[in-house]
């Protein structure tokens, strides 16, 4: 046990001063192996305290505090983070203990306790609060409280709160409210309400249910409301 928590501590120590110093302990070949620190281009396992200036980093990613800026990284394998992953572009599996953020593209699966945000996203998104996606998502999104923002939105969104987008083809299922801001196309579910500008297709909601243009059916217990229904 006492050799364990040596090991332990020795290892913190060094990636804290591979960190502070920008600098990696490095066992490889050709940029393959295993890294200690922060070594902005590496595949195989690799290790560091806090991530700043990555380059692209592929395999297996082990970081333990908040990432500095990281503005053309890109994250490809699997990555675990205490706190969490920031980067430009991530493709693969990424867990983080608060959440997973990725400016321009995230393909694969994201989950973290506050949430996963992305400019685009194809695959699985989790978050115990909320998952964003600000331009385009295909896949499932499943967030505790909000599931939306999103402008093209295809596949499931789902929330206990709120599942939402600008233009959702798929379904949305919210426990409070689901729908989509100009357009729903597909399966609308929600104990609350349901509504988009355009609705075509199924709709169930526990007390109201419309929008301006109304296509298929409709089901609420308080109201159904429509500009045009066909």
């Amino acid at each position: 046990m006492r050799s364990f928590a040596k090991c332990s501590l020795l290892l913190f120590s060094l990636l804290a001063a591979s960190g502070a110093g920008a600098g990696s302990l490095d066992i490889a070949l050709a940029g393959r192996g295993i890294s200690l620190g922060n070594s902005p281009r590496f595949t195989g396992l690799r290790i560091n305290a806090v991530d700043r200036g990555v380059e692209r980093v592929a395999g297996l990613n082990l970081t333990l505090w908040t990432p500095g800026p990281n503005p053309d990284a890109h994250y490809g394998g699997v990555a675990l983070g205490l706190i969490g992953h920031k980067a430009r572009r991530m493709d693969g599996i990424f867990l983080g203990g608060v959440g997973v953020n990725a400016r321009e593209r995230l393909r694969g699966i994201a989950a973290g306790s506050l949430g996963v945000a992305a400019g685009r996203m194809d695959g699985l998104g989790l978050g115990l609060v909320m998952v964003d996606v600000r331009e385009r998502f295909r896949g499932i999104g499943v967030g505790g409280i909000w599931t939306g923002r999103c402008e093209r939105y295809g596949g499931l969104a789902f929330s206990p709160g709120l599942a939402t987008a600008q233009d959702l083809r798929g379904a949305a299922v919210g426990g409070l409210f689901a729908g989509g801001g100009r357009n729903l196309a597909g399966l609308g579910i929600s104990a609350g309400g349901v509504y988009a500008a355009r609705l075509s297709g199924l709709a169930l909601a526990g007390m109201a249910a419309g929008g301006e243009t109304v296509k298929g059916i409709v089901v609420a217990g308080g109201g159904i409301g429509g500009g045009r229904q066909c």
